[in-house]
């Protein structure tokens, strides 16, 4: 029991293309027949037809945002398009005839289960093109139901996890999978505080090299051996590339956001410092205009007061309530002659006169004030604007280099593998030849493998410092989902 993550793409087409057709032959750009499709299941789709299954699969991605806003699900955080998820379970070439498809979507419905995905739409192909039963697990991430993206942390994990109890319930953990029920083992004794030294399985056979490594089995084991430790550690190499080349990738993108943010934060907190300076500033602008508005208002205050000691004080102190008596009677709903008794008689309605007559006149300053500092504010704001507007295309720009900078990278290392697979083939071509020759003599075995030697030699440094001028990359047979 062997389960393989291919990982998160983008493409459930290009994904479909491949789970649901057979492998492009060389030079092909795509292939349709479909003779190594033994069947397929789908789940959480209103269609049992694998063509339509994808497409409804890929509608609900294009689609999260709206099953978001309709379940209330808030649309924040990191965005990801890698929506589709792909594995395969793979059981031993002697259970073939004893696996069938009913065992097979039993454990698929299991290890689907094991990684939380049970209500997501899922599209299960089972090939008949390899001596070992598999089965090909693509799963939409995005739920039909909210839109949530299904995590993908620690997957591995988990799939191994469910693939050794899957062999403990069937008794077979220690006939097919010995070292994953070790390394198991030494994880528990290690989570509980042992100190055991860390169980590592024995690296299978990378995929591209499957068909080299069977067609150089006949050039003997000690040759054989030797040449697939090499081309495993040129494949590692530049595997350790291409990882470095992600992290680098993801590390640039991680500094572009938050030099961006920083740089948005430092042009509000400029706007902010200068908005603060300049409220400081008008109301010191401001402070003389008040200090002889409340000079002013005392010394009417007090006139009043004296006024209101005579007779001839109280006639002038109604004259001027009544020359104000708009301020407590602003609909003139009192006659003249009215408001003139009430204010004749009234010490009160007088002085509520001239305490309105001055808050008018405080009104009037405050929103002078005010006025000249809004269009302060407002001329900061523009400019912050400005300056944002300024910081959101330099983002673009810087962005739009990095996509393609990292575009061009992703390009080369493509070409690299590329170049990596033909050199290997040559490397087991040579092989191949050397079996075919089959020397007889010491001497004739000796020179034959020095020979052989040299040629590969030469072969490895051409491909390395790109002196071979005939060398041509060569079409990928797989995509993204089989590498």
């Amino acid at each position: 029991m062997v389960p393989n993550v291919a990982g998160t793409g983008t493409s459930f087409k290009g994904a479909a293309l491949y789970y649901l057709h057979d492998k492009r032959q060389e030079g092909e750009d795509v292939r349709l027949t479909q003779d190594r499709v033994a069947w397929t299941q789908t789940r959480n789709l209103a269609t049992d037809d694998p063509e339509l299954a994808w497409k409804i699969m890929a509608a609900t991605a294009l689609d999260q945002d709206r099953l978001k806003a309709e379940a209330g699900v808030k649309n924040t955080g990191r965005k990801s398009s890698n929506s589709v998820y792909a594995y395969s379970i793979a059981w031993h070439p002697e259970e073939v005839g004893r696996i069938g498809q009913l065992e097979m979507l039993r454990a698929a419905e299991e290890s689907i289960q094991a990684l939380g995905a049970g209500d997501r739409q899922i599209l299960i192909i089972a090939h008949n093109d390899t001596d070992h039963p598999h089965v090909h697990v693509m799963i939409n991430r995005v739920s039909p139901e909210d839109g949530r993206m299904l995590g993908t942390s620690n997957d591995y994990k988990k799939l191994d996890s469910w693939a050794l109890a899957y062999r403990k319930a069937r008794g077979e953990e220690q006939k097919y999978c010995p070292a994953r029920a070790e390394k198991r083992d030494a994880m528990q004794s290690r989570d509980a505080g042992a100190d055991v030294p860390f169980v590592r399985g024995e690296p299978s056979t990378p995929r591209g090299m499957v068909d080299d490594v069977k067609a150089a089995k006949d050039a003997g084991p000690d040759a054989l051996l030797r040449e697939h430790k090499q081309q495993r550690a040129l494949n590692g190499a530049l595997g350790a590339k291409t990882r470095a080349m992600h992290e680098q990738h993801r590390s640039q993108w991680t500094t572009l956001s938050k030099d961006y943010a920083n740089r948005k934060a430092q042009v509000y907190e400029t706007a902010k410092t200068a908005i603060d300076r300049s409220r400081v500033s008008i109301a010191e602008q401001y402070r003389p205009t008040w200090r002889d508005l409340h000079r002013k208002q005392w010394r009417e205050h007090k006139d009043f007061e004296a006024r209101e000691q005579s007779t001839s004080g109280k006639i002038a102190n109604t004259l001027q309530a009544l020359s104000n008596r708009s301020l407590v009677d602003p609909d003139k709903k009192r006659g003249l002659l009215s408001s003139a008794l009430n204010f004749a008689v009234s010490k009160d309605a007088r002085a509520d006169v001239l305490a309105k007559a001055h808050a008018q006149e405080k009104a009037r300053l405050k929103a002078e004030e005010r006025k000249a500092l809004d269009a302060a504010v407002a001329k900061i704001k523009a400019d912050r604007s400005t300056l944002i507007s300024k910081e959101r295309k330099s983002y673009a720009a810087q962005r739009e280099a990095l996509v393609l900078g990292q575009d061009a990278d992703r390009k080369a290392m493509q070409l690299a593998w590329r170049d990596r697979k033909a050199d290997m083939a040559r490397a087991f071509d040579a092989l191949k030849r050397s079996a075919t020759a089959k020397p007889t003599t010491g001497s004739e075995i000796a020179a034959t493998e020095l020979l052989a030697s040299l040629r590969l030699r030469k072969a490895f440094q051409e491909a390395g410092d790109g002196t071979n001028s005939s060398r041509r990359p060569r079409v990928r047979g797989r995509d993204d989902h089989e590498r």
